[in-house]
């Protein structure tokens, strides 16, 4: 009868390390899913956020013109040398708003690369551990069927 116990708590004990392995694997894959979404939506932030600065440069380069206009200055010389270091500026502004995106993504997309491997080296731990716990578990049935073969010769 204990012996018969001690096989089965073995199978249960194989069966739910592998549970929990499936378990770690899909916990990995659903953070990896999100952190790669995630990602995509800082890249999607990235570009509504140029094109909202680029209609807030384009509204600021309106009224900087109309405020040389109105003070009588002509556009030529250093008007034109504002209104050319005001579009450089912004181009600037736009280039750190996507390498900020490009930067923040990488790191989540590492992060998602991560989180896919810790599910799947956790799905190999459960395997492993139900693996050694039925192996385990045949060993000592063996001892256990051998040394009731010694009783009965005796």
């Amino acid at each position: 009868m204990a012996m018969w116990a001690m096989v089965i708590s073995s199978v249960v004990s194989a069966a739910a390390s592998y549970r929990q392995g499936q378990y770690q694997q899909a916990v990995g894959k659903a953070n990896a899913k999100a952190q790669r979404q995630d990602a995509q939506a800082l890249k999607d932030k990235a570009e509504f956020d140029i094109a909202q600065h680029r209609r807030d440069v384009g509204k600021f380069k309106s009224v900087q013109t109309m405020n040389l206009l109105k003070s009588g200055v002509t556009m030529s010389g250093s008007a034109l040398d504002l209104l050319a270091d005001t579009e450089v500026q912004a181009r600037v502004d736009e280039d750190i708003i996507r390498y900020n995106a490009e930067s923040g993504a990488a790191h989540l997309e590492t992060g998602a690369r991560m989180s896919r491997a810790e599910g799947t080296q956790g799905k190999r731990a459960g395997e492993m551990g139900a693996g050694s716990s039925l192996l385990s578990s045949a060993g000592t049935y063996s001892r256990y069927k051998m040394y009731d073969k010694l009783l009965a010769k005796k």
